[in-house]
């Protein structure tokens, strides 16, 4: 197993009483009694996650001769070494030479929350998703619901858009926004020819001919939940929807130019 000393430690403080003195100790050492001899080396890790359990404590005594230590937690745990911790104090009484008690409290502290702003931005006619990202540990990744990999993403359209941020301990947070059409601007005459699906009834596959560019397909239930979604339309292309259950759904496309079509899907 590798060593604890080894691993990413962050400040962290450790308190002490010895006869009614406090002291502080800051991040990982090595503790000594009053003549100076080294008693234990201490390392505490904090939690790499915010709201994990994945904190330890490593208290590793030093064979000098002179000091036999014992240790007691408070939950009544005798170990010198404590894993699988959440953020919080963890209080202990070292025992030196089965006379002298000092007590202890070792702090695992945790990052902050990974928290996002999305915000839609228009610039000379292209909308943009500006996301920014505070909380958690740099860098970060990002994988949308478009395939995007980058922070930000351009040229969107109507639809519903998710993004899962992941940082460089693999904490991970989903956000999720979705972009409404700015002006609806019908033209009955159109409409009706701009979108084809078929089969209808269909099962397993649909064929989507559409006459105009489409900014995403989302597909939902009776009850207006959301089932399937789909971004960066093609020509003629075709839609998995197997896992669509027998029934009647609604299919919502969503134009560049601001027009909505709703089409009645059955799959039998």
């Amino acid at each position: 197993m590798k060593s604890i000393f080894t691993s990413f430690v962050v400040l962290v403080s450790v308190f002490f009483m010895i006869n009614s003195s406090f002291a502080q100790l800051i991040g990982q050492g090595t503790e000594y009694d009053k003549n100076g001899n080294a008693l234990f080396n201490y390392v505490v890790e904090a939690t790499k996650c915010s709201g994990s359990s994945d904190g330890a404590i490593k208290i590793q005594p030093i064979e000098n001769g002179n000091s036999d230590l014992k240790i007691e937690w408070e939950n009544g745990e005798s170990s010198f070494y404590r894993d699988n911790l959440p953020y919080g104090q963890y209080n202990a009484i070292i025992t030196i030479n089965e006379t002298k008690k000092i007590s202890y409290a070792f702090s695992i502290s945790s990052p902050d929350a990974i928290r996002t702003d999305i915000f839609e931005v228009k610039k000379n006619g292209v909308r943009k998703l500006d996301l920014q990202v505070l909380g958690g540990s740099r860098p970060y990744s990002f994988q949308w619901n478009t395939g995007d990999t980058l922070e930000d993403i351009t040229n969107i359209g109507p639809g519903i858009y998710e993004v899962i941020i992941t940082d460089t301990n693999k904490c991970s947070h989903t956000v999720t926004t979705e972009i409404l059409v700015e002006e609806i601007s019908f033209k009955s005459a159109d409409l009706e020819d701009k979108v084809d699906i078929f089969p209808n009834p269909s099962k397993g596959y649909i064929t989507i001919l559409v006459h105009s560019d489409v900014s995403s397909i989302i597909i939902y239930d009776l009850f207006g939940k959301q089932i399937n979604g789909y971004f960066n339309i093609l020509l003629g292309m075709s839609l998995n929807i197997e896992n669509l259950l027998i029934g009647t759904y609604t299919v919502k496309m969503y134009f560049y130019d601001g027009t909505i079509e709703t089409k009645k899907l059955i799959v039998d």
